[in-house]
């Protein structure tokens, strides 16, 4: 259906975010304060008003996208789709603490080979630098989760094309994660891949200022934390046994300052964090209802015009019926003047019937014309077909 093709901005939205930019937009709404920090400098150059926008516009396509793709792989049978990611532990333990909430598009595919090449990998947003544990996690996409393959999409365009890659939209739940089996050094997980109930936002002018004022702070804010929580690790490393009482009682001091700076620092981070997220999910809100609201017009106009046909070829049936009937009775008209009139002639009678067969035929004709021209109407069978 034309309301459900994958525009042109809409597929270079995914190449774009394919080649380079998963890289950088699923951090700005998927990852703690700590994660962000093992960023290196250049991915903390995300943090400012203008790359924020661009990729939010880059986020409604690439949903918009998903969207579409979703609804035509159901409208072709699939209301579910099996996949597998690729990951370390650090994640399955990160979506445990977020109650399953991913935020982020989640890259998975449907070829395990594939998968165990990113096990172990470092997951950008969270994860220590050195988790290097091999997991798979075999996935099954809920009916209503919005999702893409990548390479169908982009296909000769696509800079990996012999990868199977599956992207799932953000704001959806990892749920019931269970590990399930360790074989040949890797860990095998499960789970469930369920959609979020997204929120409308009204307020996104309002919003999309506040973040713009406060954006460029998260670089600050980040660097602070981390000092205070360098300071923090050296106090709680010290012996408390080779210190005297007055120290100690600065060291608890000093401890309690740097663990209400940083969770000041962390309050801080996470309400722009929040913010990022909220407007995130009222564009892809957005993105969703305007994909839903012209597939079902174009369904409802679709199905009414299917509809209507029927109802013509049904009206069709029922008039090429209705005049057959009155053909044999015109004929049978035909057949009894002649009759009568032969009838006449042969009694000597100078009686004429005075109905001939042309006249009765033009008669059949004008009626015949009449009624196919009806059938043509959609007004009229629009109005009177209930009526049959």
């Amino acid at each position: 259906m034309k309301s459900l093709e994958i525009t042109k901005e809409e597929k270079n939205a995914l190449k774009i975010y394919c080649e380079w930019e998963h890289r950088y937009i699923n951090l700005l709404t998927y990852g703690d304060i700590e994660a962000v920090n093992k960023l290196n400098n250049d991915r903390l150059n995300i943090f400012f008003e203008e790359y924020f926008l661009n990729s939010m516009k880059t986020l409604k396509n690439i949903y918009s996208a998903m969207v579409k793709y979703e609804k035509n792989m159901k409208n072709m049978g699939y209301d579910s789709r099996n996949v597998i990611r690729g990951t370390t532990l650090s994640e399955i333990e990160y979506l445990s603490r977020q109650k399953g909430e991913c935020n982020k598009i989640l890259s998975t595919t449907i070829d395990e080979l594939d998968a165990k090449q990113h096990a172990g990998s470092k997951v950008i947003g969270v994860g220590e630098k050195n988790d290097k544990t091999n997991v798979i996690l075999r996935m099954n996409i809920d009916s209503n989760v919005p999702y893409i393959a990548v390479n169908e999409v982009l296909q000769e365009e696509s800079n990996h094309p012999r990868e199977n890659e599956f992207a799932i939209a953000p704001f959806s739940i990892v749920d019931e994660i269970k590990h399930m089996s360790s074989w040949n050094g890797y860990e095998y997980y499960s789970g469930k891949v369920k959609s979020q109930k997204l929120e409308k936002v009204d307020n996104q002018e309002e919003l999309l200022n506040d973040i713009n004022a406060n954006i460029n702070n998260i670089p600050q804010l980040v660097s602070e934390y981390m000092e205070n929580k360098y300071q923090k690790d050296n106090l709680l490393s010290m012996r408390i046994g080779d210190l005297d009482s007055k120290d100690r009682k600065i060291r608890s001091m000093k401890l309690d300052e740097v663990s209400n700076n940083m969770n000041s620092l962390e309050n801080k981070f996470n309400n722009i964090r929040n913010k990022m997220i909220q407007y995130a999910m009222g564009i892809c809100y957005d993105a969703k209802e305007k994909v839903d609201k012209e597939y079902e017009a174009e369904l409802s106009e679709y199905k009414e015009a299917k509809s209507l046909e029927e109802n013509k070829s049904l009206t069709r049936e029922y008039m090429n019926d209705y005049m057959n009937e009155i053909s044999e009775i015109l004929q049978k008209m035909v057949e009894t003047t002649d009759r009568y009139n032969m009838y006449a002639k042969t009694l000597g009678l100078t009686w004429n019937a005075g109905v001939s067969q042309e006249v009765l035929m033009q008669t059949y004709s004008e009626l015949k014309n009449s009624v196919i021209s009806r059938i043509e109407d959609d007004n009229f069978l629009m109005e009177n077909i209930s009526h049959r």
